[in-house]
């Protein structure tokens, strides 16, 4: 009998093999550890192997340090007792490798994230400026391609920031050319990131 509990491998008529043990622990348990014959077993691995009473007894100790009795146990229930046995032992090993991922799980979501704050409070300054009376007045550049009377809102400013890339695809097709107007270039791609600069609103 091998003492050495592995849990992620056994010997098998002196061949090692891999043990996964959710995918391997249930059907072990689904083995019978006094049956006579030989019993198949599809390992997670992909390979079957065919296993006697004694190998599953064996096994059974190498992978999950659980060490079965020599003979059928009397009770007519001990194979409902043994069989929740096992399964409390691979929910132990499956809580076992899930809490440091739940862990690092809990640190990604509640760890605070400055970048998203700092955005959300820039969104909210923007949205004061271009809402409220009282906030200071949009860039002087901007402020000038309103009509009288007209506010910056969100259907204007995307009329406007349409209105500047035609007119800047435009210039850009005259470049080389008599037409050519790298000053008005300029002009319309300050605006158009001073637009970006103001945020959604």
């Amino acid at each position: 009998m091998r003492l050495r509990h592995r849990p992620d491998r056994f010997i098998w008529r002196e061949n090692s093999l891999a043990f996964h043990r959710l995918a391997d622990g249930p059907t072990l348990a689904r083995l019978d550890p006094y049956a006579s014959g030989e019993q198949s077993w599809p390992l997670h691995s992909g390979r079957v192997i065919s296993v006697t009473a004694e190998e599953v007894r064996d096994i059974s100790l190498q992978v999950l340090g659980l060490e079965l009795p020599a003979t059928r146990p009397a009770d007519g229930n001990w194979d409902e007792a043994r069989i929740h046995a096992l399964e409390e032992r691979i929910a132990a090993l499956e809580a076992k490798d899930a809490a440091p991922r739940s862990r690092e799980l809990e640190d990604v979501f509640l760890k605070p994230d400055p970048v998203g704050d700092d955005l959300e409070r820039a969104r909210k300054a923007n949205r004061e400026l271009l809402g409220n009376e009282d906030a200071p007045e949009v860039p002087p550049e901007i402020a000038a391609l309103l009509d009288e009377g007209e506010t910056l809102t969100r259907d204007v400013r995307r009329k406007l920031t349409e209105r500047l890339n035609v007119e800047l695809a435009e210039l850009k097709n005259l470049r080389g050319l008599a037409g050519e107007d790298l000053k008005r270039e300029a002009e319309i791609e300050k605006l158009l990131g001073l637009f970006a600069r103001l945020g959604e609103i």
